[in-house]
């Protein structure tokens, strides 16, 4: 095989981190290449699209550009900005009540208890003591680290799917432009957007991950 290296050996796994800690999130990936031998990369954001929100300057220049491929029109930047921020801040309070009241990690508590499970029947365990910890200790980790993210700088570190649409669509709303995330009915808009990314707007983890499966 080529370059000398079997299959296996050049497979990367790549997973989206979801809701899981800084610190779920490094055990895993040294829990996996420990275990399996396969370098193994996990989004520092919540999924591969919200990686766009991890710098916000160049997620704006990225908007204009897409704006552009839309309209044809050139978006003011002050504008834009302010479009961008009022709908940022409303989903982060939105996500900030349901950490607050408990809802969201009812949610998605069953995530993780699957997630343990199934880390337990690979003998992945003893790497991973802060996954398979207790729930009440893991609502606590959890709930203290979602509320930590809920800022500019650390959204994207749980922004899902549904965030990102809401946020887009809501600015996009302001230049005639709907913006959809609806992947089961066959409309992902975020393919256009992810079309318009050069050099300059491409975020860095992107290039990082390019860097990392070489």
């Amino acid at each position: 095989i080529k370059n000398n290296k079997t299959l296996w050996q050049k497979a990367v796994l790549l997973f989206d981190k979801d809701l899981m800690t800084d610190v779920h999130r490094q055990l895993l990936m040294e829990g996996f290449e420990g275990k399996m031998g396969i370098k193994t990369h996990i989004w520092q954001s919540y999924c591969f699209e919200s990686v766009l929100f991890s710098n916000m300057s160049t997620l704006l220049r990225l908007l204009q550009r897409f704006i552009k491929s839309k309209h044809s029109l050139d978006a003011n930047t002050a504008d834009l900005n302010q479009y961008f921020e009022t709908a940022l801040i409303a989903q982060i309070n939105a996500k900030e009540e349901r950490i607050k009241a408990g809802s969201l990690f009812n949610t998605e508590v069953g995530k993780f208890q699957s997630r343990r499970k199934k880390l337990i029947d690979k003998d992945l365990k003893m790497e991973l003591k802060d996954i398979i910890e207790q729930d009440a200790h893991l609502q606590r980790t959890l709930e203290t680290y979602w509320q930590n993210c809920c800022t500019f700088d650390r959204f994207h570190e749980i922004m899902n799917k549904k965030d990102i649409e809401t946020v887009l669509n809501t600015v996009l709303q302001h230049f005639n432009i709907d913006f959809v995330l609806d992947e089961d009915n066959g409309r992902n808009d975020f393919d256009d957007l992810f079309a318009c990314i050069d050099i300059i707007t491409e975020p860095n983890e992107y290039n990082v991950f390019s860097t990392f499966i070489r």
